[in-house]
């Protein structure tokens, strides 16, 4: 059995003497975390020689890389690229392993009838977003050429303020709060951050470097086993819908039919080139330095940390042996 409190498994008496290790995860715990799920599920931690132990995160909770940096978990993950590459920038000292999503989900949200397909749509609209998504938004705008012109409207997390009118788009997830809309019947229109120019990883895997440097080996365990969730993952989107509707977001009333959706929607932005030729969670540092970092530039952050001091592709050497998969 799973608990929910704690967001841990129930460790049985074999594994109670086996080390934990946490994770603070950037959202509450629904089936965004497929392959964790998945691998939990199928004793992948435990086969490892692990114990895996999920610190929920969500719209209250701060930023996760200051909560990894502090020592408060050993492994973390960030929705935003840039805002990673700011926490690094300033100080923090943690490693970038890898990367769940190669393609960002984020993405602006509108009404079809004042539909936002481009940036030059975005000029001069009221765009709804959670406090601190300006730094994305006006990387947007320089990226294309343009200097930044809309009003940003705070709204958190919530698809009203679109519905209702106060705003003439959102910034989301387009994997989960686009069905949402849908569920209401709403008819709406997506544009991806990828597509506006914002091409850049998201939910970034990244260890507290000390601990990296002590307990490597765990820490390639667990992305050994979380690989293989994911893998599997892909087979039957279900599965770990099912588990985040009756175990880790229990408590959270999930709709089925929803994280069923959300799943399937985001295992594509799980792969790409990279992943197809060297597996799943790759992050190439030739890529931050050469794709990733000129759009950074653009958009006007100069005071960028040496890729070679924080990101480290060694320990995905390591899990996949020169191989693309692990359970195939």
């Amino acid at each position: 059995m799973l608990t929910i409190a704690g967001c841990a498994a129930e460790p049985s008496t074999e594994e109670e003497s086996l080390p934990v290790v946490a994770t603070q995860l950037n959202w509450v715990t629904n089936v965004e975390f497929a392959g964790m799920w998945i691998a939990e599920s199928e004793g992948y931690y435990a086969e490892e020689g692990i114990v895996a132990e999920w610190l929920p995160g969500g719209p209250n909770v701060s930023n996760t890389v200051q909560i990894v940096a502090s020592g408060d978990a050993p492994i973390g993950l960030d929705t935003n690229f840039t805002s990673f590459i700011d926490a690094v920038s300033e100080g923090a000292d943690v490693v970038l392993v890898g990367a769940v999503y190669q393609e960002s989900p984020l993405a602006i949200l509108s009404l079809s009838e004042n539909p936002i397909n481009s940036v030059e749509d975005m000029i001069g609209k009221r765009i709804g977003s959670p406090q601190g998504q300006q730094r994305e938004l006006d990387a947007i705008f320089t990226i294309n050429g343009l200097e930044p012109d809309y009003e940003f409207v705070p709204i958190g997390y919530d698809v009203q303020a679109l519905v209702n009118g106060d705003v003439d788009g959102i910034t989301a997830f387009a994997t989960n709060q686009g069905l949402i809309l849908e569920e209401q019947g709403v008819d709406y229109t997506s544009v991806s951050w990828q597509d506006l120019g914002l091409d850049v990883y998201s939910n970034m895997i990244f260890v507290d470097r000390t601990y990296l440097e002590e307990n490597r080996d765990l820490v390639v365990a667990w992305l050994r086993a979380t690989v293989k969730g994911w893998e599997k993952n892909a087979d039957d989107p279900e599965v770990a819908a099912q588990l985040a509707v009756d175990v880790w977001g229990a408590d959270l009333g999930l709709s089925l039919s929803q994280q069923i959706k959300e799943n399937i929607n985001q295992i594509p932005m799980t792969t790409s080139d990279l992943t197809a030729e060297s597996g799943l969670l790759r992050i190439s540092a030739e890529d931050i330095e050469q794709k990733m970092y000129p759009i950074l530039r653009a958009a006007g952050m100069t005071d960028l940390p040496d890729v070679a001091t924080y990101v480290d592709e060694s320990l995905l050497d390591e899990v996949f042996g020169g191989s693309a998969t692990l359970l195939r």
